[in-house]
């Protein structure tokens, strides 16, 4: 909502209240959301900006609950948050495990690349239409899992491959599947397409931390089933 509290108005704002009580700004329309509390609705009045904020960001996720949304939204985090701690550090498994150099770690990451564009260009169709989004999320947060904690026993390039195959099977299925579930969701899709690459964001942020505090303090094998673990 723009604004807070009341004020003499000058004309020229192209603010109009249609029937229905909802307001509408140049063509955009503003829905009001309240929360019962208690006996009465909790309404926000001469608060600051961090009281705004803060209960605007509790008014849309009460709102998204009634979606069912919030496990999906958790699931996108932790789904980024893993990806991150594994890539960022990835490079030090290889060096550690494989005695493998920036050029061995290139081909790496580059048969990594080719494998998501199979996977995403041909496979997810097959499979979407076999078991459908749902199904197929399961399955790729079963593939990127196991990939993960593999990771944690690699000691050849033969073992590295698999646990690399079923990263990027997961990896790759997992991407669409999360955004069409969140294309069915009955909300604005700009503004749910904006949460989930936010709540994207926050899960890549926070992952080469904590990946790289875990790797310092307990190892690279406690980091890889940790993240298969997420």
């Amino acid at each position: 909502t723009r604004g807070c509290g009341g004020g003499g108005g000058g004309g020229g704002s192209g603010v109009a209240h249609r029937p229905g009580g909802h307001k509408y700004d140049h063509g955009v329309k503003y829905v009001r959301v309240e929360v019962a509390s208690g006996g009465g609705s909790s309404v926000l009045e001469n608060c600051g900006p961090c009281g705004r904020g803060a209960r605007s960001l509790w008014l849309l996720l009460v709102y998204l609950a009634k979606f069912n949304v919030v496990p999906l939204l958790a699931l996108n985090f932790f789904f980024r948050f893993a990806f991150a701690a594994y890539k960022s550090n990835f490079p030090y498994l290889c060096e550690e495990a494989l005695d493998f150099g920036p050029k061995e770690v290139g081909l790496a990451v580059s048969a990594m690349g080719v494998g998501g564009m199979f996977v995403q260009g041909v496979l997810v169709r097959v499979i979407n239409g076999s078991l459908g989004e749902q199904r197929t999320l399961v399955l790729a947060m079963a593939c990127t899992s196991l990939g993960y904690a593999g990771l944690a026993a690699v000691a050849s390039v033969a073992s590295l491959v698999p646990c690399l195959g079923l990263v990027s099977l997961g990896y790759g299925l997992a991407v669409p599947c999360i955004s069409t579930l969140f294309s069915h969701v009955p909300v604005e899709q700009g503004v749910m397409q904006g949460l989930a690459g936010s709540i994207d964001r926050f899960g890549q942020v926070f992952g080469p931390v904590v990946g790289g505090w875990l790797l310092e303090e307990a190892g690279m094998e406690t980091l890889m089933v940790s993240t298969g673990g997420c």
